[in-house]
C-alpha cells in the first residue's frame, strides 16, 4: 500500500526544487484549514538511492519555507532549519498545466516511504560518506 495516499495528492503540491524536466523534488503541504500544517516531499533523484521516495509526513503549525543566503530553499520548523536544498524553490502558483502534470507524476512513480527513513543516523552518515567517495 502506498505511503500516505491521503496526503501525497496533486492538490497538496506547493512547489519543487531542481529542474522540472529532470526528476525534481516535489514539495507538499496542507493548509491551516486542516489543522496544523502537514508537510513532506518526494525526492525523485538522489545520489543515495535509499533517499529517493516519499518523505515521512510531519505536522507543525510553525513550518515555513525560506530563501537561504545562497538563494536556495530552506525548510524551517519551530525556529530551526530542518532541510537545506541545493536548489531554489519554485512555487506551483503560476505554473502551466504541463509543469503541474510533471510534478504530479512523482506521486505515481514513488509510492513508498524513503528507505533512508528507516536507517540510523550513523548509517545515514555512512551512506553520504560512501556517496562522496564515489563522487555521487
Amino acid at each position: 500500500m502506498p505511503y500516505r495516499p491521503d496526503f501525497y495528492i496533486p492538490e497538496n503540491i506547493i512547489g519543487y526544487t531542481g529542474r522540472i524536466d529532470d526528476n525534481p523534488t516535489v514539495y507538499f503541504m496542507t493548509g491551516p484549514a486542516h489543522g496544523p500544517n502537514e508537510y513532506g516531499h518526494i525526492t525523485q533523484g538522489h545520489r543515495i538511492g535509499p533517499n529517493e521516495g516519499r518523505e515521512r509526513v510531519y505536522r507543525s503549525a510553525q513550518y515555513e519555507i525560506r530563501v537561504g543566503a545562497s538563494g536556495n530553499l530552506e525548510e524551517w520548523d519551530a525556529g530551526r532549519c530542518i532541510h537545506e536544498s541545493r536548489n531554489p524553490f519554485i512555487a506551483v502558483a503560476g505554473l502551466n498545466a504541463t509543469s503541474k502534470y510533471l510534478l504530479g507524476c512523482a506521486i505515481a512513480r514513488f509510492t513508498e516511504e524513503k528507505r533512508v527513513g528507516r536507517f540510523s543516523e550513523k548509517q545515514i552518515d555512512e551512506l553520504y560518506d560512501y556517496g562522496r567517495v564515489l563522487g555521487r
